[in-house]
């Protein structure tokens, strides 16, 4: 018939699941500001997370579209779009079989180059289309498997469980159990809606939040960053942690303390206040592939006096309180603008943190191994500079240094500056595990 317009497969598969198909949820507090931007943008969004790995020996490719199949059954945030109007839902939907493409390259540099691009490709959080990952073979033993996540259903955690649960299918053993992300987001939500935590984070948080002055004061700032980089060997670090452990402090909490203490020492600000992601993780959702992560800020009160055990306590405690509440910081942005006339979002933090675990090889049966590469928000190259001073730290597992990354903004931090911070840090660290009792002007001092 003329003018008859005919629908292509996978555009009739998206229209009916759309119509008839999934569960519809209410999204977690933590994914409404990136929906937002997403709507803004009709349903694409910039923010895409990637689980990358090397694999090392043969791959059976069957065996491998099984694995994804059964992570897809297995985990709800790999089969779930979004709907923007009328109103914005999560849809999850029935175990469907996942897509793998199969590629031949040349070399690993092809497949980095891959990585960048899927990394930089919006996605439309609306499609309906399967989970989709790539299997890039160099040779019989030599692969790299790429899967793009939209971050509103990942955060780094899940890149674990994804590889971890994928080897182990691919290998025909048990997984452990894991709850469903619909459950967690109905969870938040009941959470956010009593306000209890939000109140929390206002009061800690609550003005006057003074200024930190940098040792810099350009008249105009250009933004931009540069990293120096240290090296914690396993040994040394694992023996100060090994000892601190004992008296009740995570590695988080040693990286927030010595981090202020280093803040501290370049700008003297007693009130540093530092952005981090916190994870509210608990209970049946720690083997669950979501969004699970949000954008927290700790604030620590820092002298010249308080003995580095005081800064440990301090950062303790106010880690503790932002894993136990764990609410957006959108939702704490606006109790303070409402509270607090005049406030500005941009005043609340000026350093942030990220601190990751290198991933151990995970084994997927006698031959094969996932060996999962990890990156950093700071790189060796001059990148805008979105904060003053932005710390990464990549734990070393399995007998593996520490790599430790400290990016700085030029107009307002010198090179020699940034190697201030990274030796008071490590002097910190030390001090705690030998002297907690000493104070930390005498760090500071040497």
């Amino acid at each position: 018939m003329a003018g008859k317009v005919v629908t292509a497969p996978a555009e009739l598969r998206d229209r009916l699941l759309r119509v008839l198909g999934g569960v519809p949820a209410t999204p977690a507090p933590a994914q409404l500001e990136m929906l937002g931007a997403a709507a803004a943008q009709d349903g694409m969004s910039k923010h895409v997370d990637l689980v990358a790995t090397r694999v090392t020996g043969p791959v059976d490719v069957t065996a491998l579209r099984a694995a994804l199949d059964s992570l897809v059954a297995r985990h709800e945030a790999l089969r779930t779009h979004f709907l923007l109007e009328p109103r914005r839902l999560m849809v999850v939907r029935p175990p469907e079989p996942a897509w793998l493409d199969v590629e031949e390259i040349g070399d690993l540099a092809q497949a980095a180059a891959r990585a960048a691009t899927l990394l930089a490709t919006p996605v439309d959080i609306r499609s309906t289309e399967p989970h989709h990952a790539v299997l890039l073979t160099r040779d019989e033993h030599t692969h790299v498997l790429l899967a793009p996540l939209r971050h509103l259903l990942s955060d780094e955690v899940s890149h674990g469980v994804y590889l971890r649960d994928l080897a182990a299918s691919y290998a025909g053993e048990p997984q452990a159990e894991c709850g469903r992300y619909r459950d967690h987001a109905a969870a938040q939500t009941a959470a956010l809606a009593d306000g209890a935590g939000v109140r929390r984070r206002v009061a800690t948080l609550a003005p006057p939040l003074p200024a930190m002055t940098w040792p810099r004061t350009p008249d105009k700032r250009r933004y931009r960053q540069h990293t120096a980089a240290a090296t914690w060997t396993s040994g040394w670090l694992g023996e100060i942690t090994r000892r601190l452990a004992v008296r009740g402090f995570t590695f988080g909490i040693l990286c927030a303390a010595a981090y202020a203490a280093a803040l501290h020492a370049v700008t003297g600000a007693k009130d540093i206040r530092i952005g981090t992601s916190m994870a509210n993780r608990g209970g049946e959702h720690t083997n669950t592939i979501g969004l699970f992560a949000t954008m927290s800020v700790l604030r620590v009160r820092v002298s010249d006096d308080d003995p580095a055990d005081e800064l440990l306590h301090r950062a303790r405690t106010t880690m503790l309180g932002a894993v136990e509440d764990a609410v957006p910081l959108a939702a704490v942005l606006g109790a303070l603008r409402e509270s607090t006339p005049g406030f500005r979002a941009s005043g609340l933090y000026e350093a942030t943190l990220t601190v990751v675990n290198q991933g151990r090889p995970v084994p997927a049966g006698s031959a094969t191994a996932f060996e999962p590469v990890d990156g950093f928000d700071v790189d060796d190259r001059p990148a805008p500079a979105f904060v003053p001073a932005h710390l990464a730290v990549r734990r070393g597992t399995g007998g593996r240094d520490t790599e430790v990354r400290l990016g700085y903004n030029t107009d307002l931090l010198t090179a020699d500056d940034a190697e201030t911070m990274l030796a008071t840090m490590a002097a910190f660290l030390q001090v705690a595990a030998d002297h907690p009792e000493r104070v930390l002007g005498a760090v500071r001092d040497g």
